[in-house]
């Protein structure tokens, strides 16, 4: 059986070109100044962009933006994160993701026929979880639905 999951009121803060040498610290930082706003992340992801720098990024409740922004100004960073509001989260949680071949493949082959573009990507064994634009949600949840085999 395969769940699909949507919670709405989504944004997505990034941060790219973090430098290897100070990765760790500077994201603890940024985790330990949402932590004392009591701001709870969730999705994470992390890529490394050359041998020498990485991104990242992650998601929280649009409501708890402007705490978020005030945690921020308490950190020293070169480059503010371009923060995107108002997304929604779709999870798709299946059993077969672990033993069928192709699930995440059905899954990206369906965004790109809707020209959607996820703006955060993450995944367990059995779930595939990505943000993507309010506008372009209703369809795309539609559509995952169809190709599930659910009402």
């Amino acid at each position: 059986m395969t769940e699909i999951i949507r919670t709405e009121q989504v944004s997505v803060i990034p941060f790219g070109g973090i430098p290897a040498e100070t990765e760790n610290e500077f994201i603890m930082s940024v985790f330990k100044a949402a932590c004392e706003e009591s701001i709870n992340i969730d999705m994470i992801s992390k890529a490394y962009l050359s041998t020498d720098c990485s991104s990242v990024g992650f998601s929280v409740s649009d409501e708890v933006i402007p705490c978020l922004i005030k945690a921020f100004k308490t950190l020293k960073l070169q480059k503010p994160p371009m923060i995107s509001c108002g997304n929604v989260k779709i999870v798709i949680k299946s059993k077969a993701m672990i033993d069928e071949k192709g699930f995440a493949l059905s899954v990206f082959s369906l965004l790109d026929s809707l020209r959607t573009i996820p703006l955060l990507i993450t995944t367990a064994v059995d779930e595939i979880s990505f943000i993507i634009r309010e506008t372009e949600s209703e369809e795309v949840e539609r559509r995952l639905k169809k190709l599930f085999g659910k009402k």
